[in-house]
């Protein structure tokens, strides 16, 4: 398994015509123990101190950190870039990267084409903020009136901000978000789709890391730094 992530790092950087210069290996995240033995890294964190060191060095001021990842959601309020206060979803799996993967699989989207297909959508479809068990009733009945590939997975990312603020934020009033609030996840197709509903949701700024596949590297890069 290192070996294979290893390589396709390698890959994915050749590709785009950059030489890597490994000076050092990080790990976090679930996998942080896992992979730290098995790559004999240097360093390991946890994630959350991972987002918080990589999101203040994009973004200084950042007061919150909205993590949607593959298996979970994770809220993070920061203060002068030290963390505060942390709230992860609770038993409900909907609206995290694989029950976005798995119902673009359903509906014949591969998962680098989910942010193109959902952008093309001129009438998302309204799914809510339902649990992933009961979703497949709401799609299903979107599907006979007519609705396309493209609006579902628009609707479906629109639903995963709907799921953001009544599952996991769940505050009264938005301002207690801070006045920058950041993305993070390796998911770009994600990130990209998910910031468009959300800044109508908050008049704080909400940025994207500029690229947000390489934010695990730039947060181990900066753990180590700082510790």
């Amino acid at each position: 398994m290192a070996r294979r992530a290893l390589v396709s790092l390698r890959d994915r950087y050749a590709a785009a015509g950059v030489t890597l210069d490994i000076a050092g290996v990080g790990t976090t995240g679930y996998g942080e123990l896992l992979f730290n033995r098995a790559l004999h890294a240097d360093y390991h964190t946890v994630e959350t101190v991972a987002h918080a060191h990589a999101a203040t060095r994009y973004e200084p001021h950042a007061s919150f950190i909205l993590d949607i990842g593959g298996q979970d959601m994770k809220a993070i309020w920061l203060s002068d870039g030290i963390i505060g206060n942390i709230v992860v979803n609770e038993a409900c799996s909907s609206g995290c990267g694989s029950f976005l993967e798995n119902f673009a699989q359903t509906l014949g989207v591969p998962t680098p084409e989910i942010a193109d297909a959902a952008f093309t959508s001129e009438q998302p479809a309204v799914l809510g903020s339902r649990c992933t068990v009961f979703m497949n009733s709401s799609i299903v009945s979107e599907q006979k009136n007519g609705r396309t590939p493209a609006d579902i997975m628009a609707g479906l990312c629109r639903s995963i901000i709907a799921n953001v603020f009544t599952k996991v934020v769940r505050v009264p009033n938005l301002d207690s978000l801070g006045e920058s609030i950041s993305w993070c996840k390796a998911a770009r197709f994600a990130t990209t789709r998910y910031s468009a509903p959300s800044s109508s949701t908050s008049a704080a700024p909400s940025r994207v890391r500029p690229t947000p596949g390489s934010w695990a590297l730039s947060a181990s890069r900066c753990s180590r730094a700082t510790t």
